[in-house]
């Protein structure tokens, strides 16, 4: 069994390797890494603004920020101080829904120009939303078009009238 084998790989060894002591840092190390200038409404990725307090304590106005994301939650990244601790940089404004990188890709890709001018994050997030509220709408639709369509083939299978069979005749 797998943990025959490991229990006799670590007992053939004296040294054991390192485990991570701190597991949320850990899994933070493997998520993509953008670089970010800090303006006065903060930063902006896949035009959504991100504020925290913070921010100006670990970079100065105009300055390159390295932040880390989980492109299934893009509702907070996550900014290393110099020490080497993460902190969470939420979205600027906290009534936004978490959306994921792909949701967001796909609704700037659906928006013109002219709707980048303003409250771009609001919109991308809104447009996410309705996105994911059509697919459910539609994954919905198929599941009741499916079940509709097995009960049509159930009903019609019941209500056949037998074939003539080449029996006896009288």
């Amino acid at each position: 069994a797998p943990i025959h084998a490991w229990q006799d790989w670590f007992a053939s060894r004296v040294e054991h390797p390192a485990i991570p002591g701190n597991a949320h840092r850990f899994r933070l190390s493997f998520m993509p890494l953008i670089t970010r200038k800090l303006t006065r409404q903060g930063i902006a990725f896949n035009r959504i603004q991100y504020w925290d307090n913070v921010l100006p304590k670990l970079v100065h106005l105009g300055g390159t920020l390295m932040l880390r994301y989980d492109p299934r939650d893009l509702s907070r990244l996550y900014a290393m101080d110099s020490a080497g601790h993460y902190w969470s940089i939420p979205y600027a404004d906290l009534k936004l829904a978490p959306i994921t990188l792909a949701e967001a890709k796909a609704a700037i890709a659906g928006m013109v120009r002219r709707e980048f001018a303003r409250d771009a994050g609001q919109e991308v997030v809104r447009r996410a939303l309705q996105q994911r509220s059509i697919l459910e709408d539609a994954r919905t639709a198929t599941r009741k078009a499916r079940r509709d369509r097995q009960r049509t083939a159930e009903a019609q299978r019941q209500t056949k009238p037998p074939s003539p069979t080449s029996g006896s005749r009288r």
